[in-house]
């Protein structure tokens, strides 16, 4: 297992596809932080790091994907290792190239968020940044587990697309029902005019949603399972910074109640990631040990 695991992180280091989704990665974070100058702050979009996780998955299957159509897996079990070692050895590797990748591409995201990381512990930027590194590993997860189960790069491909697609149509239509159910905005003020002059009350909102506790919290509880909310609420964390953290001393009151609810939400996204980078390898090994191949 240990000298498959080295020559499968070995291998990757050399192969050209994870050379190049290291450079992609290291451009791309710079693009992303140029890009999202506006003024004296930065406003960041999500899509850049999209952008890096589909090149990284696109070039993890062609790298994956070239060891089955070279035979090189049919070799491996050849000479006596199983499909347990022969997949985790493959998963390990790709999720250290995974990992470079994650450093190169968020290291100009952090130097460029100095500021913003002012007043934070070391543990609340630890736990902001590793919600990302998550991200990047659910992806390489799926990628690799793809890869093995089809035995073909192609169809690993445009399934880790279509996964992404859905998650992404997912969370918008979770984000969107969990803002209508919001029982805290329930209510807003209608100002209105009588003959004793102007009065006011409070009324339910039209688009309000009456969800039960219980449905609601179980959608709660998807919405922090779902890795691109996770994505959408790591870059959210620094744009509210870049809306109360830089104004007068209310919006900044402001800003820290928001930063307590997004270092929550944080933490919250972080063990479903976990177990999702757990188990999905799992379950894409137990279909691996029944396939046949030829």
């Amino acid at each position: 297992m240990r000298s498959l695991m080295r020559a499968a992180m070995i291998r990757y280091l050399n192969d050209s596809f994870c050379q190049l989704a290291m450079i992609g990665s290291a451009v791309l974070g710079c693009l992303a932080v140029l890009t999202s100058i506006a003024g004296t702050q930065l406003h960041f979009d999500s899509m850049w790091f999209i952008i890096i996780l589909v090149l990284c998955s696109l070039l993890t299957a062609l790298s994956v994907g070239r060891e089955f159509q070279d035979g090189t897996i049919r070799n491996k079990l050849a000479v006596g290792h199983t499909k347990v070692h022969v997949f985790f050895a493959e998963t390990v590797g790709s999720m250290l190239i995974s990992v470079i990748c994650y450093v190169l591409s968020a290291t100009p995201f952090f130097l460029a968020t100095g500021e913003y990381r002012r007043g934070m512990t070391a543990g609340e930027q630890i736990r902001i940044y590793f919600l990302l590194l998550c991200v990047y590993l659910v992806f390489t997860a799926l990628t690799v587990s793809l890869d093995f189960v089809t035995g073909s790069r192609i169809a690993a491909v445009v399934g880790v697309l279509l996964v992404m697609g859905a998650m992404a149509a997912l969370s918008d239509v979770q984000e969107e029902i969990l803002r209508r159910s919001d029982p805290e905005t329930r209510y807003i003020t209608e100002y209105y005019f009588t003959e004793e002059g102007e009065k006011q009350r409070e009324v339910e909102r039209l688009d309000y949603i009456d969800l039960p506790s219980v449905t609601r919290g179980t959608l709660i509880w998807l919405n922090h399972c779902n890795t691109y909310s996770s994505l959408e609420h790591f870059t959210e964390f620094f744009n509210r910074y870049a809306y109360f953290g830089g104004g007068p001393d209310g919006y900044k009151q402001q800003w820290e109640r928001e930063r307590r609810e997004a270092l929550n939400t944080a933490a919250t996204d972080i063990p479903p990631q976990l177990v999702v980078i757990a188990f999905v390898p799992i379950f894409a090994c137990m279909a691996f040990r029944k396939k046949d191949l030829k």
